[in-house]
Parts: C-alpha cells; sequence; structure tokens
C-alpha cells in the first residue's frame, strides 16, 4: 500500500484520513496496515503494549515527526535514546513542582480572563471562547517559556492570537510529511507562511537574546523556565545551542497554546451546553470557595471530584487527533493475535478509542459522572499519549484546565451565541483535533 491515500485525504482533503481508517477498521478488523510500512490498531487493550512504560524501548516513526521541521525538540525526536537525554532535560520544567512556583501567574491570568470576560457581561456582544482561550494559553507558556509575555489578553476582541497561525502551520505540516523540501521554499513564499514565519523567527530572536546575554530575566525569575531547564540540564553542549534551544521554545508554544486553547474551549461548550452539569460543577466549586473572590488553587482544584471529571471534555475534544506510532526496534510487539515485527511502525488514534462505545456509553454524549464512577476509564485517555513518551506538559495542561474552569465558572454565567455541537466536532485532523474550517468558533454571551 502507497502513501498516495494519505496524502490525498490529509494533504488534499485537509485532515480525512483518520474516516479512511476508521473505515478500513469497520471492515478488516481491529488491525490494519494502512501505509507501506504502518500498521494501524483500533483496540484499548493494546495501549499498554504499544505505549509501553519504563524499560522498553520505543522510537518514533521519522516519517511522522519530520512534519514539524524541528527534528531537535524533544517530542519529535525519533531515536528513544537521544529522546531520554532530552526529555531529562525538559522534565524538571514540567515536574509538579514546577508546575505550582507557577501557580500565581496562572492564577493571575485566569483572573485576568475573568475580568476580560466579565467586561462583556450585559452587553449582547458575543465572545468567541477560541480567541479569549488562545490568548490565556498564549501568555501562560509565554511566560513560563521566556520570561515574557505577548500580553495577548489585554488585546480589544481577543485579537491578534496564535489560533490562525498555528491552524496554517497545521494544515501545512501534511503536505510536509510527505515533501520534506517544503520547509525548504516556504522562506520564499511569505504571504503562503507569513504568520508562522513571523512566529518562528520571533522566538529564534528570544533565543538570541538569552544566548547573547541580551536577555537575562530567565535568570532571576521566581518561577522556572524552560531555558533553566536546558541550560542547566546535565547533557553535553550540543544540547545546549541555540537551533536547539529554539526548536524546543518553538515545540513548547506550539503544543502548549492551541491545545489548551481547543481543550478549554470544548470543555466549556459542553458545560454551558448542559446546565445540569454545569450547575453541578458550580455548586461544588461554590462549596469549596464560598467567597466569591477567593482565588482558586491548584491543592483544592485537583481534588475536587466533579471538577476533575470534566476531563469529559478532554475525551470529546480528542486533543491530539493524529495517530501516534511507535516502534519497537529489537523485539516484536503483540497486538491481539497478531505479532508486530521489530523495526515497524504501529499506532493507534485517540479518536478511535474515544469514542469506543464499549468503554464509553452514549460516546459522543457528555457525561463527566462516568471518570467517577469508573476512575479506571483514565487508561483509555489518550489525549496526551501514554508510556514513556508521553506529553510532558501533562500537568501543566490539567492546572490550567482546573484553573481557570474554576476561576470562571463560579462567578459567570454564559449562553451560546449562534453555536452548535458542529463548532465543537471534530471535522478535520490537522494533528490536534479542528472542527470546520468554516467555523466560526464558539460563541458565547455573558450574563
Amino acid at each position: 500500500m502507497s502513501g498516495l491515500p494519505e496524502f490525498y485525504y490529509d494533504a488534499i482533503k485537509q485532515g480525512q484520513y483518520f474516516r479512511k481508517i476508521a473505515y478500513m477498521h469497520a471492515k478488516y478488523g481491529p488491525v490494519v496496515r494502512i501505509g507501506s510500512d504502518e500498521i494501524h490498531v483500533n483496540d484499548p487493550k493494546c495501549i499498554q503494549d504499544i505505549y509501553a512504560g519504563p524499560g522498553k524501548v520505543r522510537d518514533k516513526y521519522n516519517f511522522y515527526t519530520q512534519q514539524f521541521g524541528i527534528p531537535e525538540a524533544s517530542l519529535t525526536t525519533p531515536s528513544h535514546g537521544l529522546h531520554r537525554v532530552r526529555r531529562a532535560a525538559i522534565a524538571p520544567f514540567f515536574s509538579k513542582r514546577s508546575v505550582s512556583s507557577l501557580e500565581p501567574v496562572i492564577v493571575g491570568l485566569a483572573e485576568q480572563l475573568y475580568l476580560r470576560l466579565n467586561s462583556y457581561a450585559g452587553t449582547d456582544q458575543p465572545v468567541v471562547l477560541n480567541d479569549a482561550f488562545s490568548c490565556f494559553a498564549t501568555d501562560v507558556i509565554m511566560e513560563y517559556s521566556f520570561a515574557r509575555s505577548y500580553g495577548f489578553l489585554q488585546n480589544a476582541d481577543f485579537l491578534p492570537n496564535l489560533r490562525n497561525c498555528l491552524q496554517g502551520l497545521m494544515i501545512s505540516v501534511h503536505y510536509v510529511k510527505h515533501f520534506p523540501w517544503v520547509l525548504n521554499i516556504m522562506d520564499i513564499l511569505p504571504m503562503l507562511f507569513y504568520s508562522l514565519i513571523l512566529f518562528a523567527q520571533d522566538i529564534k530572536i528570544q533565543v538570541n537574546e538569552l544566548w547573547t546575554g541580551q536577555n537575562t530575566n530567565f535568570k532571576t525569575k521566581d518561577h522556572p523556565t524552560i531555558f533553566h531547564a536546558l541550560l542547566n540540564a546535565n547533557a553535553p553542549a550540543s544540547e545546549k545551542h541555540p537551533d536547539r534551544l529554539w526548536q524546543e521554545g518553538f515545540l513548547v508554544i506550539g503544543a502548549g497554546t492551541e491545545t489548551t486553547a481547543w481543550i478549554l474551549t470544548t470543555t466549556m461548550y459542553y458545560l454551558i451546553a448542559n446546565p445540569c452539569a454545569y450547575n453541578k460543577l458550580k455548586q461544588e466549586l461554590l462549596t469549596e470557595f464560598p467567597n466569591i473572590s477567593a482565588t482558586p488553587t491548584i491543592a483544592v482544584v485537583d481534588r475536587l471530584p466533579f471538577l476533575i471529571s470534566t476531563a469529559e471534555g478532554l475525551r470529546l475534544g480528542v486533543g491530539v487527533s493524529s495517530r501516534l506510532q511507535r516502534i519497537s526496534p529489537t523485539h516484536p510487539i503483540r497486538v491481539g493475535d497478531w505479532t508486530v515485527p521489530p523495526g515497524t511502525p504501529v499506532g493507534m488514534s485517540s479518536i478511535l478509542v474515544h469514542h469506543n462505545h464499549q468503554l464509553f456509553y452514549k460516546p459522543y454524549e457528555f457525561i463527566p459522572e462516568r471518570w467517577i464512577e469508573n476512575p479506571k476509564l483514565d487508561d483509555y485517555l489518550l489525549s496526551f499519549s501514554k508510556g514513556s513518551r508521553q506529553c510532558a506538559g501533562i500537568t501543566l495542561a490539567y492546572t490550567e484546565l482546573r484553573l481557570v474552569l474554576a476561576t470562571l465558572i463560579r462567578r459567570l454565567d454564559f449562553t451560546l451565541f449562534k453555536t452548535t455541537v458542529e463548532d465543537v466536532a471534530l471535522e478535520h485532523d490537522l494533528v490536534t483535533a479542528n472542527a470546520g474550517l468554516g467555523s466560526k468558533g464558539v460563541r458565547v454571551l455573558v450574563k
């Protein structure tokens, strides 16, 4: 099987190969060949075998990782051994302790978000939550990564932001995956990739300022930045040069903004569209924080059952929608009745697992209680992948989600404005989940 079907459905049809893969599974069973050398599995029981944890070697598929054009970033490093070195360098940056030290920053920005949204109360002027949450997530990750902020939350109508820029990047990567030389011509097609080029150049400038000593803010910040982690890591000098730094920074910002913003958007949509769930969460928050002006804390929000159960929004929002392959270089991988030979890329898709009706009854409905009834469902939540190469930023993402919900839902009420489930339903797999490209976003009125 050639790569032409994937190119047609993902590049030409803009992220539709996931539908073809679902069709192949429906026709041929839980294990199918979807490329010249790639196996896809639709069997939740195989998650542990494919995404194995510590002690087992799992490489990534270079065909997949090359599409991002940042080969020196930790997430896109194919080699298991080199990934361990790079993961060890950023692990302190993403640790629970480091995220806790960032708590005042996240809480402060969540408060700014609340104040901005509250200014719309009673105006009958709709707010696009996609844009509002994009600004919030970008300001958080920029402060965390570079000890500076774009200040997007202060922009009128939450514009501009990185949302369209990163969506343009995600549309282009399906071409880059099949034709890596596209990266070499992006600089001569400025109108097509203008916002993306500006974004990358800005990160490079910031890295150069840090490297040359023009910006030393990161050394005196009272919370960790990614450069604390990278420059202080017990790693060879080759792992600390500017090209590696900017690629890691580009990755952190790209992965830590729109994915977080999308999950916040979809979760808020489903809560607003389901008043019983919204009111149940509001009551839980008000019981814990009866003083409306009280500041929520990580220690408290991480133990509130119904707030934790809003992982249902993460399930429906999918997060990373593309299939995530792993390669066992020396040992076969057992998937059901099949044995996958060493060196063969084999992967799964969160799209299919999250909508598996045997795991999740009424899989297309928003039912937060399912997570309270069966905590083991977390074993099947693939939004951040699983195993030793799981997304390093999972703790930060959950912290942002819970602190924002705790800040907004206690103090505001919303109604949907010309918005339907189609505005959060997965229509395009652009590595991350996207609604129809013609969607105007989740628009709300603030009461």
